[in-house]
């Protein structure tokens, strides 16, 4: 699918956005609606292609959906979601993209600073015996470590690192994986989004009173976050983009409870390749290819088709991937339960290594950028495993 055909949405929740996380919710006392911590793919897909489905309004001004174009739905290719901050007019005011998991964030013991540490590659020496190596192929991945100046007692993990970094810095760890200081996490990027948690109540439809002892809760995601440092709020949405063509500006529904969002065409385009790091990644013949949105492989933490190309290989060499997302869901068609599924999370990092010409490894690169890599084709139309590619570089010690 040409990217030069998708066109990027806004979706901005107007109230807060509830993202089931697979456990039941019945009307019984104390029941409790979960929200998971951010929307996966499934959710922005299914709200795409419900609207681009719909038909004229009926006389009671209900909208009918077109059951007979299940196909050509299931056709459209969706991307994302992406968290952004808008400004107060509406623009993305900047991108923001998941925590990379081969970033250590250390706070040093003497100095107030937040380090952003990498996790490198490094083979065992010969003849060490482990049983938990993870292997690909019937070959040991390499294992991650950190550079030896942070494994000390100077330096301690940072409890509460930043959930979403911002896209500059996000852009520079791309192109240089050494270490950085930063003032502040907000100096690198925002935390998870704040959920709120409700109280309601059970109405009894005949006498429209509240049903005694029928009280139960529904949290939600906030896409608002005060900032404490300059003051103010942070106005968060989710951004997409898609061919669907049957969408308009507007208010329309999304996830739990149908909760109200605004909808609108965005003209600032998805983040391109940065600038040399096609001819650094076909320099060193290495990459690392990070995970903005779940994948789903069926080998768990890393993708089938390891080349994308006819005219490269690559191999995979190590994963820096966090606990897997466990994902389910309802199918209207079947009008049954989806399998639940494990998915490797946005934030997953894969190193790979390549080999071919130096060319098709920058084409390689340009074709990979901002592509989803799910193992299935309807996977990837849905936006799982949306991926950007990075350096790895050549030199490193340890």
């Amino acid at each position: 699918m040409p990217l030069e055909q998708l066109q990027t949405w806004i979706i901005e929740p107007l109230d807060g956005l509830i993202v089931g996380d697979g456990r039941s919710f019945d009307l019984v006392p104390g029941a409790r609606a979960y929200t998971r911590s951010f929307p996966p793919p499934s959710v922005t897909a299914g709200g795409i292609r419900t609207r681009n489905g719909l038909l004229e309004k009926l006389p009671d001004a209900r909208q009918r959906f077109d059951s007979s174009h299940v196909q050509a739905l299931l056709d459209l290719h969706i991307q994302g979601p992406l968290l952004v901050e808008l400004t107060d007019d509406g623009a993305i005011k900047r991108w923001l993209a998941p925590a990379p998991a081969d970033a250590q964030l250390l706070q040093s013991n003497h100095q107030p600073s937040i380090i952003t540490a990498p996790l490198r590659p490094h083979p065992l020496p010969p003849g060490t015996l482990s049983a938990t190596i993870p292997t690909l192929n019937n070959q040991e991945l390499n294992l991650l470590f950190l550079d030896q100046r942070y494994e000390s007692d100077a330096y301690q993990a940072l409890k509460s690192p930043p959930a979403f970094w911002d896209w500059e810095h996000f852009t520079r760890w791309l192109l240089d994986p050494t270490p950085v200081a930063y003032a502040s996490t907000s100096a690198l990027g925002l935390p998870g989004l704040d959920q709120d948690l409700r109280t309601h109540v059970r109405i009894d439809p005949a006498s429209l009173a509240a049903m005694d002892s029928y009280l139960f809760q529904t949290s939600q995601l906030l896409f608002r976050i005060r900032d404490h440092a300059n003051g103010g709020l942070h106005q968060l949405a989710l951004a997409v983009r898609t061919d669907a063509a049957n969408l308009d500006d507007g208010l329309a529904a999304l996830g739990g409870e149908r909760r109200l969002m605004r909808w609108w065409r965005a003209s600032t385009p998805f983040p391109t390749v940065p600038a040399g790091l096609a001819q650094q990644i076909a320099q060193d013949r290495r990459c690392r290819l990070v995970l903005l949105s779940p994948a789903i492989w069926q080998a768990g933490f890393v993708p089938a088709a390891l080349a994308w190309s006819g005219s490269i290989q690559a191999h995979v060499r190590a994963v820096a991937c966090r606990q897997p997302l466990v994902l389910s869901g309802w199918d209207l068609q079947a009008n049954k339960p989806k399998p639940s599924r494990r998915l490797a999370p946005a934030g997953t990092v894969v190193f790979v290594e390549l080999e071919g010409a130096t060319s098709a490894i920058e084409q390689w690169v340009d074709a990979m950028w901002m592509r989803c890599i799910s193992d299935a084709e309807q996977d990837c139309r849905d936006g799982f495993g949306l991926a950007v590619l990075g350096a790895w570089p050549t030199q490193e010690v340890y």
